[in-house]
């Protein structure tokens, strides 16, 4: 294995075909890695980074930096920075970091993750799954059976060719507690978050799932040392002294553009304590077609419970009129905000 280091300036590094260290520091530097499983480590500056074969690890750090994959399984992070990851042949990881990211997976089943920004995301060929992250996100999961889910902003999801699964989740903040107006927690939210989720061909599945949230020191008092918070029943579920002890986030507007039952299209629907209010058959976006608003609230039943009452958003369905009969939610799950991913990666 061989070091190779960089100054302050603009380098140029080129790598062996062994296993390789190389650390551009600062400057504007382009690194070429080649064979070997190499670590690269690109510093500040606006860099260009070719892995070349092997399974490699590069980092692109402070600037805008161009991270390119090579043959094998490459982990790309772009750090700091409006940055652009391509991976290729390998099954990649390619995390975006901070600022406005372009990723795209390339041949194989990668895991694409946004960060914070307005990021594009592509999975290209192969089953990958694209997280966007905050912000307002575009994800484009092409061909294979790919998972999608944008994360917190107001996001853009297409699924592309395949059987491909969308998810929306409640990331639009503490809706107005029912009960007590004065009882809110956190003023300022709910705040708004409209995604829109088209499957594109193939059966896909949109999945829409309500995530509970708490006050801090309720989710400290049901967290362990490993950081893992307890979202049953036994710990922040079971928390209704007050209003709002913890509640279900609000979904906010989930827009379906292209749902199609006789292509093998299904929307799921799970949430703790989650309900379907009412079914409105409207034309929301004004194109002449009718099409379905379904709105959700929280139900705790009986004498009810710190979030009993709360409107927790809607979901859209366009150009489709939908059996209120023909929805059902699994009020019986208990997804927690710092663990959304906890059954699909």
């Amino acid at each position: 294995m061989s070091t190779l280091l960089g100054t302050l300036l603009d380098n140029v590094l080129t790598g062996t075909q062994f296993a390789d260290v190389i650390r551009g520091l600062a400057g504007n530097d382009t690194i070429t890695a080649h064979g070997g499983d190499d670590t690269i480590d690109a510093g500040e500056g606006h860099d260009s980074v070719k892995a070349g074969d092997g399974d490699d690890m590069a980092y692109g750090g402070l600037g805008n930096d161009v991270l390119n994959g090579g043959n094998g399984a490459d982990m790309l992070d772009g750090g700091a920075g409006d940055d652009l990851l391509k991976g290729s042949n390998g099954n990649d990881m390619l995390n975006g970091g901070a600022g406005n990211d372009t990723m795209s997976g390339g041949r194989d089943d990668d895991i694409v993750h946004g960060g914070n920004g307005a990021d594009l995301l592509y999975g290209n060929s192969g089953a990958d799954a694209l997280h966007g992250g905050e912000g307002a996100d575009r994800l484009y999961g092409n061909s294979g059976d790919d998972v999608l889910e944008g994360g917190a902003g107001n996001d853009m999801l297409y699924g592309g060719a395949g059987n491909d699964t969308l998810y929306g989740f409640s990331w639009g903040g503490e809706p107005v507690p029912a009960q007590d107006a004065d009882a809110l927690v956190n003023p300022d939210e709910p705040v708004e978050d409209t995604d829109y989720l088209q499957g594109g061909s193939g059966a896909d599945t949109l999945e829409f799932r309500w995530l509970i949230d708490a006050k801090a020191e309720i989710l400290a008092k049901h967290t362990d040392a490993n950081g893992d918070t307890d979202y049953s029943m036994n710990g922040v579920a079971g928390e209704n002294d007050n209003a709002h002890d913890h509640w279900v986030e609000t979904i906010g507007t989930k827009v379906v553009t292209d749902f199609d039952a006789a292509e093998g299209d299904t929307l799921v629907f799970k949430g703790h304590t989650v309900e379907l209010e009412e079914a409105i058959y409207t034309d929301f976006d004004n194109d002449g077609d009718i099409d379905t608003v379904l709105t959700f609230v929280s139900n705790q039943g009986g004498n009810g419970g710190a979030h009993d009452g709360d409107a927790v958003g809607q979901v859209v369905i366009l150009d489709q009129q939908i059996d209120a009969a023909d929805i059902a939610v699994d009020r019986g799950v208990f997804y927690g905000v710092t663990e959304p991913y906890s059954e699909f990666g």
